[in-house]
């Protein structure tokens, strides 16, 4: 039984994987979404772009066992930088991007290697955390090519690099991410041997997988207790432990009997059973009635943006006077919704001119006074922020940020909702909102944008796909808002 380092990068993100990839029905298979592979594309020419500014060896052979011959011969011969390698070593084999030479005595020499993988995305999971942490699914791999290379080369690396989406090399230390290493790769090797079996768990990606409709309907046959919103893979384990294995179980569970597990608080254990009772029940149940702002005009904010790079190719604004009838009663149509400016890109525009467009729009909007913008999560006021630091701000915009009401914020604390999950698209069609797209999703706006950059004239028709997509996600917030209003008078 032969393990890849893919494969254990693959258990930060599911273990299942590992073992449907090599126990698993073939026919079950779904193929990948056009939005990863356009991920994968994106990818792939970051890695291009990277490369041609390196001076590198490739190491000869389409088979792997000549191929590693001669990755070995490379790192003999003290090659700078080595592009594709194929290492293997007691049981595990993978394919780095590059190997970097660095002045450490080795069975080569004065020389060994560190490994280096291209990415088009960042290297740290957190960006913004007081302390970095590299993303999992990244560090697990790179130390997976350290362990060969410790046994090739007499020395284990304890550092290794990862070329982000800015082309900046960026160190990690293995060292302290080693024993999770150790762990996910044991793991790793019972699942890929077939001596360890669990079921799947539903995760936020998990309909990025070709192994999505296997999963999703194991799950619903058995009624897991990862269907309830917010119990995820670990807390699946720790229910287990009870015999808590399916939503009605933790519907019925004493939340007194779930804190004897370590790990479970007393917080976690009423949330789960609450929100396992609602799901069951399917009624939504008030915590806390929530008032919203009492103003002249509700404006809703939604952009879309790349995930390769972060950028922002559309703002959109709704703009809702007061007085208008609100979604979810007898009387409400279209024109209740108010007016919807798409502040976006066209090919070849720049993100700095969108921005400066974008701003000219919040001035109009700032002139109003009496208002308030709803979003739905953090997304947008994180990118705000990167977009402010890079391109300037204004007064207007400064007010406009300052009257922000996240609703996201409002669904959590104040309500719960038997829905799986607390997506926009989870709660906005509980309150009975549909989006006119058939194909609706924040993937599938990314892979219309790319598909109409690559060629904007014949693909005109998927630029006004997506501000149509935009314009009922900043429709779908005051539907949300709404519903919450009227849930408060009753």
């Amino acid at each position: 039984m032969v393990l890849t380092a893919s494969d254990v990068a693959s258990m930060t993100r599911c273990e299942h994987r590992v073992y449907l990839d090599r126990f698993g029905n073939p026919d079950a298979k779904v193929p990948y979404p056009e939005f990863v592979q356009i991920l994968w594309e994106s990818g792939r020419l970051h890695e291009e772009e990277v490369i041609a500014d390196l001076s590198y060896v490739t190491p000869a052979g389409e088979d792997l066992d000549v191929r590693f011959e001669s990755s070995i011969a490379a790192m003999a011969a003290g090659a700078p930088l080595i592009y594709h390698p194929f290492l293997k070593a007691n049981g595990l084999t993978g394919e780095p991007d590059l190997l970097k030479r660095v002045e450490q005595p080795s069975r080569f020499g004065a020389h060994c290697y560190v490994p280096v993988d291209i990415k088009a995305g960042g290297a740290w999971d957190n960006p913004n955390a007081k302390k970095l942490k590299a993303k999992p699914h990244y560090i697990s791999q790179l130390c997976a090519y350290a362990e060969m290379l410790g046994l090739i080369q007499g020395v284990t690396p304890t550092t290794g690099y990862v070329i982000d989406a800015d082309g900046q090399w960026v160190l990690l230390d293995l060292l302290d991410f080693w024993p999770e290493y150790e762990g996910l790769r044991e793991t790793a090797r019972r699942f890929a041997s077939g001596a360890q079996v669990t079921g799947p768990a539903k995760k936020a990606d998990c309909d990025q997988c070709v192994w999505f409709d296997a999963c999703d309907r194991e799950l619903r046959e058995r009624e897991d207790v990862t269907l309830v919103a917010g119990v995820g893979q670990s807390a699946q384990a720790r229910l287990w432990q009870l015999g808590v294995k399916t939503v009605s179980q933790l519907a019925e569970a004493d939340p007194a009997l779930l804190v004897t597990v370590k790990g479970i608080g007393p917080a976690s254990a009423e949330k789960w059973t609450r929100q396992a009772r609602v799901q069951k029940g399917a009624n939504a149940e008030v915590r806390q009635r929530w008032s919203p702002p009492r103003v002249r005009y509700d404006v809703s904010y939604d952009i879309e943006n790349f995930v390769f790079d972060g950028s922002v190719y559309l703002h959109g604004l709704l703009v809702r006077p007061a007085g208008t009838t609100p979604f979810g009663t007898p009387m409400h149509v279209v024109t209740d919704w108010g007016h919807f400016d798409a502040i976006c890109a066209t090919a070849g525009e720049t993100q700095e001119s969108v921005w400066h467009r974008f701003l000219a729009r919040v001035e109009e909007i700032d002139s109003l006074a009496d208002y308030v913008v709803y979003v739905y999560s953090s997304h947008e006021q994180t990118h705000l922020a990167k977009l402010r630091a890079r391109h300037g701000s204004s007064a207007a915009l400064d007010r406009f940020t300052s009257r922000f009401v996240d609703l996201y914020d409002v669904v959590r604390n104040h309500f719960v909702f038997p829905t799986e999950g607390t997506s926009l698209k989870d709660i906005a069609r509980f309150c009975g909102f549909s989006w006119r797209d058939r194909d609706p999703g924040g993937s599938q706006s990314i892979a219309w944008w790319a598909y109409y950059l690559k060629d904007p004239a014949a693909n005109a028709h998927l630029r006004d796909r997506v501000i149509a997509y935009n314009e009922d996600d900043v429709r779908a917030s005051l539907a949300i808002r709404d519903w919450m209003e009227r849930a408060a008078l009753l």
